[in-house]
């Protein structure tokens, strides 16, 4: 059913569509914050230290150790530890095909 006031049916399409548009455009925000948030990564660093470390990394095994997110250690100014840059090749290689 079609409601038409003033003689004019485009004044209500016309809202439907920019609500349609606004949904959109908040769907998708979300699909994005949430896809940032699942790459997140907890690393640890050590008081001394000037790079961070996975949990199982043997630099911080035994020792005591901060835990932060990747992307607050980068800020804090720490570099990634070699077993890090070691798991983001072994993620990037691309396997060969037989």
């Amino acid at each position: 059913m079609q409601v038409i006031t003033g003689g004019s049916k485009h004044a209500l399409n016309g809202k439907g569509q920019t609500m349609k548009k606004w949904l959109v455009v908040l769907l998708c925000s979300a699909m994005v914050a949430s896809s940032s948030l699942s790459f997140a990564m907890d690393v640890y660093v050590t008081s001394k230290g000037k790079k961070y470390h996975t949990a199982d990394c043997r630099w911080v095994q035994d020792r005591d150790v901060k835990k932060l997110g990747d992307a607050d250690a980068v800020k804090a100014g720490y570099a990634p530890c070699s077993c890090i840059e070691k798991m983001s090749e072994k993620q990037a290689e691309v396997p060969k095909k037989k």
